[in-house]
Order: C-alpha cells, then structure tokens, then sequence
C-alpha cells in the first residue's frame, strides 16, 4: 500500500531543485494519492476551528481552496506564522505532537506553536516518514489564496503585505474581537514590538458572509 504524499509549501527555487535532484518531488498525476492526507487535515481543520483554535476567516478561506493548495494554507492557519517560518518544518515535528518552536528570521527570536491537531491528522493518514514530497511554489498557492479570498468579498488590508501573510491579520483581528489582550496577541504572532499588532487589527468580521464563532 502506497503512503500519502505530504503537500508542503515552498519559498526557494534553489530548495525546489534539491528535492528534484533527490527524487522526492512526485508527478502531478500523483497528486491524487494525497487525497487521503488531505482529508485528515480537513478533519483536523475543522475540530480545531471548533475548538477555537483557528479563526473563522482562515477555516472559510482554506475550505474554499483547491485539496493540492489546502495544506499548506491549513499550515499557515495553524501556526498563524509567516510563510518563511513554515518552509522548514519536518514531518516528524509534526508527527511528535510537542510543541514545536520555530525561528523567526524577521525578529531573531523564536516561538513555540502547538502542534496537536496536524499531528492528530497525521496520525488519521497513517502517514509515513518516507512519503513523497509534493512541492506547492509559493506564487501558486498565493493565486489560490488570492481567488479565495475574493470569492469570499474580503479585501486585502492595506497593511497586509501578502496573500499568505493575511491569515496573521485574520487571527490578530479575531482575537481582539474575543477581547485577547493585544499582548497576549503579539506574543503569539512573535512580534518583537508590541506596536507591531497594531498594523494587524481590522474590523471583525473581514468580509459580510462570515459570522464570528
């Protein structure tokens, strides 16, 4: 029985070539064998937008993206993390279930995010270490993101400088919403200033089809 490929963002054409070389990036006519993958995260999605965990804003938006772009938009939605600080993370970070502590190269400080809910998807996959890479370029998941977000009505704020980094202001505008002291809010973003939330608050809700939990 064949794994399930893991559907994983990409920044670096230089880190795309790497895995080619080394014959972990999959065909496309593959990308059906992560369905599987792709379905435990979409659980996992939805228990942890149940449990408050994930704003409502990035759960509509990462439902309304295609299975292949799915992933790494749930990803972004978890860790509420910049994109650059996803890239790196293994498998089996995630599949240890402890609380993962990332770099964050903008500030030289570090964050720990907890992992429960991926790790528990990837445990509902069987997901296996030696799987296939499929690797989704960060243009084309931003496209994804971009289609999604104006299928739903909601504007880029003007502050937000990319389509990923939209699901930091979605989390940061709905915490204020649920009266989260603002610093409490930028120590979970790992802002290095706490005048750096500001620029991140919009009013809640974003976009006139999506109610608050």
């Amino acid at each position: 029985m064949s794994t399930a490929p893991c559907v994983l963002p990409v920044v670096s054409g230089r880190y795309y070539q790497t895995l080619y070389r080394t014959r972990r990036i999959i065909d496309k006519t593959m990308i059906d064998k992560a369905r599987s993958l792709v379905s435990a995260f979409d659980l996992a999605l939805l228990q942890a937008y149940r449990d408050g965990f994930v704003d409502p804003l990035s759960y509509h938006l990462v439902c309304l993206l295609p299975a292949l772009y799915r992933l790494p938009g749930t990803l972004l939605a978890y860790f509420k993390c910049r994109w650059s600080e996803i890239e790196p993370i293994k498998l089996e970070h995630l599949e240890s279930g402890s609380p993962l502590e990332i770099y964050q190269g903008k500030t030289g400080n570090s964050k720990q995010v907890d992992t429960f809910h991926i790790s528990q998807s990837l445990r509902l996959a069987a997901h296996s270490k030696n799987a296939p890479i499929i690797v989704v370029p960060y243009q084309s998941v931003a496209k994804k993101i971009k289609a999604a977000r104006i299928d739903l009505g909601i504007s880029i704020p003007e502050s937000c400088k990319s389509e990923t980094h939209i699901f930091r202001h979605f989390f940061a505008s709905w915490a204020v919403y649920n009266k989260v002291p603002k610093s409490e809010i930028s120590k979970i973003l790992g802002h290095s200033s706490a005048l750096s939330i500001n620029s991140y608050i919009h009013k809640w809700p974003m976009c006139k089809t999506i109610n608050p939990i």
